[in-house]
Order: C-alpha cells, then sequence, then structure tokens
C-alpha cells in the first residue's frame, strides 16, 4: 500500500455500504480535481461489490482492499500510517462536506494554530438536509473529536500510538485525544466548516445492532478510565455509568441493555491485561486541566445553536415532548387514514411517532418504511399481542408526554398538543389524561360538548395521553393480560401512587368503529372471553378481599342473565373458558397482588366511572 504525498488525503473506511459511499464521492469528487488532494477509500472485505463500483465509477479514487474483514480501526490506522501527506481527511462513507471548498478553511485554520493536532468539524446528524448552515459558535479548545468528520495534522498523529485496535469500535477517538493531550497537542472546534452525516440517531435505538452498539460504547468508556484516568477518580465514573444505564434502560425493560453491560463487564475483565500494558494514566494535575476543557461538539443542529452553545454528549440530540404510539396488526387501511389524518403533527419539531408493527402479514412495516420515513418503526416478527406491544414503546419513549392513539382512532380537534401540555401544567396531580371519543363509521354531526373536565377512574386505552414521570413510577401493563383490563391496571396503579387520572372533553378523537357490528363478528367471544377474565383478574390484583365475591357473582350474573339466558350460547362459551383462564392465572394473581385498603376502594369509588363513549348533544 502506498499513498502518494498531497497537501491533503481524504481517508475513508467503508464495508457493504456502497450506495452510502457511492453519494459521498458524488458530493466530495470536486475537490480532487486539485493536485494536492487524494482520496483513500479501505474496503473492509465488502460483499456487495464495492471494490467494482469504486474501480467503474471513481476512477481518481485509490481503493484498498482487505480480503477478510479485519475492522474499521485497523483500516484507519492503515491509512493513516501509510500517507505521506501533510494533513488527513477523515469521514466516515456516509458524511460528506457541506460548507464549499473546505480546503483553503482548513489549511488557514492549521497555520493560525500551530498547536492544534487535530480539528473537529461541524456535525450535523439526519437523514435529511439541514435546513440552514448558518453559524455563529467560534473555535475553541475541546475534549474530543467524532471519527465521521475531522482531520487530522500528521506531525500530531506521528507523536502518538496508533489507535487500539482492540476496541473494535467505539473510543478510539477518546484514546487518541487523551494521548495528544499528553504531547500537549490541541483538539480545536472548527464550526466554520459542517459536514453531514446521514445518520437518523433516533432509529438507531431500533436496529438490529442495537445491543452491540451499546455493549461496544460502554466497555469503551470503561476502557479509557483504567488507561487514562487518575485511579481515585475511576470507581465513582464507574458505577455511575452502569447506574445510568439501569436507570434509564434496564429499569425500564430494556433488556437488551442489560445483556449490553453484562458483556460489556466480561470484555473488561478479559481486557485487563491490555489496559495494563497501554496505560497511561493522566497525573491528577493533568486531569483537573482535561476536565476544563470544553465538553466534545458531537451534535449540532440549526434550531439549537444559541449563544454560541451546541449540544454536547451529555445531551439529547432534540428536545421532543410529545410522542405518539400506535400498536398495529393487519389493519393497514385503517392505519393509513389515521396517519393522513395526523399528518399535520407528524411535522412538528416537538413530536415523534413510533409505530410497532405486531406481526402483520399485509407488508405494513414496508409501507412505514417507504412512505412514512420519518416514523420510527419497531416490528414484532411474530405476534405479541397488544400490551406487549405497548410496553414495548413505552419503554423506549424519552420524551414528557407519550400520546396513545389506536390505528383507527385520529383526532378531530385541532392542535390538540397546545391543549394537552396547557392542562398538564394547570393540573400538576394529573397524571393521565383521557379524551372525549366518538364511537362510528362516520364523522360526528357536530363537534360541540358542554362536558367540563373530571377526574376519573380510569381511562382508554387508545385514546389518551401519559405524563411520563408518571409512567415510570408505576409497573408496566400486564402483558399476561394479552388484551384487554390493562389500562384498569394502570389506572389503579396510578391511584395507590396518589396519581390522577382525568377527563379532557376539549380533545376530541374519532374511533372508527361501529360498536353494534362487535357482537356479529367473528371475534366475538374470544373479546368477551378476555373482558371478563381480565375484570376478575382485577378483582383479585387490587380489591379488598370481602367485596370481591358480591364482584364476581354479580359479573357472572349479568353475563347470564343479559346474554346466555336469551339464547346467547357464545357468550356462555366466553364465560366457561374465561373461568378456566382465570383459575390458571392464580399464581400470577398472587405474585402480582396490590390490594387496596378498605379507606382507599371507598375514595376510588367515589370517583367519576371512565368516559368511554360520547355521542353529539341534541
Amino acid at each position: 500500500m502506498q499513498i502518494a504525498k498531497n497537501k491533503f488525503s481524504i481517508l475513508i473506511a467503508t464495508k457493504n455500504r456502497k450506495i452510502d459511499l457511492g453519494f459521498t464521492l458524488n458530493k466530495i469528487y470536486y475537490l480532487f480535481d486539485d493536485n494536492l488532494v487524494d482520496c483513500v477509500v479501505y474496503d473492509d472485505g465488502s460483499t456487495d461489490g464495492t471494490l467494482e463500483y469504486i474501480k467503474q465509477n471513481f476512477p481518481k479514487i485509490k481503493i484498498f482492499r482487505n480480503e477478510i474483514s479485519k475492522g474499521y480501526l485497523f483500516c484507519r490506522n492503515k491509512m493513516l500510517n501509510e500517507t505521506d501527506a501533510e494533513f488527513a481527511i477523515s469521514l466516515d462513507d456516509d458524511s460528506h462536506f457541506v460548507t464549499q471548498n473546505p480546503l483553503e478553511k482548513i489549511l488557514r485554520f492549521f497555520n493560525e494554530n500551530p498547536k492544534c493536532g487535530l480539528i473537529a468539524l461541524r456535525l450535523f446528524w439526519s437523514k435529511d438536509e439541514p435546513s440552514s448552515i448558518d453559524n455563529n459558535q467560534l473555535s475553541e479548545q475541546v475534549k474530543g473529536f467524532v471519527g465521521c468528520g475531522h482531520v487530522w495534522r500528521m506531525k500530531a498523529w506521528r507523536d502518538i500510538p496508533n489507535y487500539p485496535e482492540w476496541f473494535v469500535f467505539y473510543g478510539e477517538e477518546d484514546f487518541a485525544s487523551y494521548q495528544l493531550f499528553k504531547k500537549n497537542w490541541e483538539v480545536q472546534y472548527f464550526p466554520e466548516i459542517l459536514v453531514h452525516h446521514r445518520v437518523d440517531l433516533k432509529a438507531r435505538k431500533f436496529n438490529s445492532d442495537y445491543s452491540i452498539r451499546l455493549r461496544r460504547s460502554l466497555r469503551s468508556g470503561w476502557y479509557l478510565y483504567f488507561l487514562f484516568i487518575p485511579i481515585k477518580s475511576i470507581p465513582r465514573k464507574f458505577i455511575y455509568s452502569i447506574w445510568v444505564q439501569l436507570n434509564t434502560k434496564v429499569f425500564k425493560g430494556d433488556l437488551r441493555a442489560l445483556k449490553a453491560i453484562i458483556q460489556a463487564l466480561f470484555d473488561l475483565v478479559v481486557s485487563i491485561p491490555k489496559i495494563l500494558k497501554n496505560s497511561k494514566r493522566l497525573s491528577i494535575k493533568e486531569y483537573l486541566e482535561y476536565q476544563k476543557l470544553e465538553d466534545t461538539k458531537v451534535y449540532w443542529r440549526p434550531e439549537n445553536v444559541i449563544n454560541n452553545t451546541v449540544i454536547t454528549l451529555s445531551e439529547k440530540v432534540s428536545k421532543v415532548k410529545f410522542t405518539i404510539f400506535i400498536t398495529t396488526k393487519n389493519r393497514l387501511e385503517d392505519l393509513i387514514f389515521t396517519l393522513n389524518k395526523i399528518n399535520y403533527l407528524l411535522v412538528r419539531d416537538d413530536l415523534k411517532c413510533i409505530i410497532c408493527d405486531d406481526g402483520s402479514t399485509d407488508n405494513t412495516s414496508l409501507f412505514l418504511k417507504e412512505k412514512y420515513p420519518n416514523i420510527h418503526l419497531i416490528r414484532n416478527e411474530k405476534s405479541k399481542g397488544l400490551i406487549y406491544s405497548r410496553n414495548k414503546l413505552l419503554s423506549l419513549i424519552d420524551s414528557e408526554y407519550a400520546i396513545s392513539i389506536d390505528d383507527d382512532l385520529h383526532f378531530i380537534t385541532e392542535n390538540p398538543l397546545d391543549l394537552i401540555e396547557n392542562y398538564f401544567n394547570q393540573n400538576a396531580e394529573c397524571a393521565l389524561i383521557g379524551f372525549r371519543i366518538f364511537w362510528s363509521k362516520l364523522e360526528p354531526s357536530s363537534t360541540f360538548s358542554s362536558e367540563k373536565p373530571v377526574r376519573m377512574k380510569s381511562f382508554p386505552g387508545g385514546a389518551h395521553v401519559l405524563r411520563m414521570n408518571a409512567w415510570k413510577q408505576i409497573r408496566e401493563y400486564p402483558s399476561w393480560f394479552i388484551f384487554y383490563g390493562e389500562e384498569d391496571f394502570a389506572a389503579y396503579e396510578l391511584f395507590k401512587k396518589r396519581l390522577q387520572v382525568h377527563y379532557l372533553p376539549s380533545v376530541l378523537v374519532h374511533h372508527r368503529v361501529e360498536l353494534k357490528e362487535r357482537k356479529k363478528q367473528k371475534d366475538y367471544t374470544i373479546r368477551l372471553r378476555r373482558s371478563l377474565r381480565s375484570g376478575w383478574y382485577l378483582y383479585f390484583l387490587f380489591f379488598p378481599l370481602k367485596v370481591i365475591p358480591r364482584k364476581m357473582f354479580y359479573s357472572v350474573w349479568v353475563q347470564l342473565s343479559t346474554k346466555v339466558f336469551k339464547g346467547d350460547f357464545r357468550a356462555l362459551q366466553a364465560i366457561i373458558q374465561a373461568s378456566f383462564d382465570f383459575i390458571i392465572a392464580i399464581p400470577k394473581i398472587i405474585k402480582n397482588s396490590n390490594r387496596f385498603t378498605i379507606n382507599e376502594f371507598i375514595a376510588f369509588k367515589k370517583l367519576e366511572d371512565v368516559k368511554l363513549y360520547w355521542k353529539p348533544e341534541k
């Protein structure tokens, strides 16, 4: 491998991302007309024809290849060690310059800052192009840089060890930054040059490699603690890093995160010999000086640049206030209608939408990926039920409010988000809001209502909004219920925590269901079965023991007198099946019991019944 001597060399490592790479090269190809610039692509064992594609379409590019993948750190080390250029520009295969003629600006900055060993560029992360590239930030010395957009002064690179290939992925930037700091080189953030990293960060959590990325991110952070940080500072940082993962992920049901933590701890133990061999600890004085530096500038957003500040590692990419979450299965037409009705909300900057496709066979996922790429889609390859899917969605939500709507329901009220936020702000004790619901295939003849907000016992599952800090205080929905009853379960849990459920009639939604037709549908028996058993589960989970017999007897009597004795033998079948379900579920009921005291039960009974159905007033 031999890279010619130039002023600049653009270095890109790639593997099986031919389309992204082609886009990047097309964006920066104009730079190669300058004889002072070359570009090197290192193909790390791609099997998608990357090598042939580059040779055929980009003859000015130098391409090298590992027949067997050796990792992108191996590739970056190889390219950096072989180049004779004075400056090496590192881009990912899915990142490109937005700023025109960046080379002149880079050269000028290095000449004006002789202690600068590396330039960290301003990064915009999104599948979409930035709405504006204007920037009022100033250059400054920072702790580190990001691999997808930085520039090396090669004299500084040769002054430090190579990237640690045993890290495999993540952490190499901080490794190099600590080494540069030890050698009195500076890492400078240079916002005059903008790079577009074509990655949707929100979608990464839903990718299949989420667990392995988290594992590698955790372990590389721990490697760095033991390699560079003074010993007395390690325990606090190490324990805190684990606690953050447990508190923000594992305790909310993200078992993939638990798996990643355990694997990362194992990796740390295995790597102890390498850590001891490569340790280059900062002195207390050096560490204090390093801590005074500005945090690495990882993310930039046009709307978030205020007073020369930028989002850093410790902050979220964007401030999303609302999340709409929808569970769906084989109801693509209904879902399309709903999305068309709420599309005006989906374009808001303060809202995101997550949909769980629970094993649909009608191409729901394909449609969403093609027509709604900004919606975060997760999919159960095999159906796991409505309640399981809602729990999964809620575990992924990090916004302040979470709005649950069914796939056959949409807002009629315009600008419902403002009404929701105002109501929550005015009612601090309110943890959950149920909406006013019109049930019909046809639109309501009138939307007027004289109803007033009121506290109520429970809420409708597909037409409510949660205050997420309240959800985090209670147990998740009982997935073993499968269908029906999860709303009352959550309402009882909230009541036990002294958190309130309110009805807000100013927000009207249209549930496109004809209730009279449900009795004629083939799933009538199973719906009734699940409705009955969930009610019985809830009696034994929450109600004082002495009130349960009367409630049980009454619920069975109602079904017999209103259905079975009138010839509805499907209802009799449902009662018998629900009875068997209840007996089988007794161990789970005993395990999950959270019974009301008599006083709590009396107070709860005084609340208004849940407002499920609304009809226009005549």
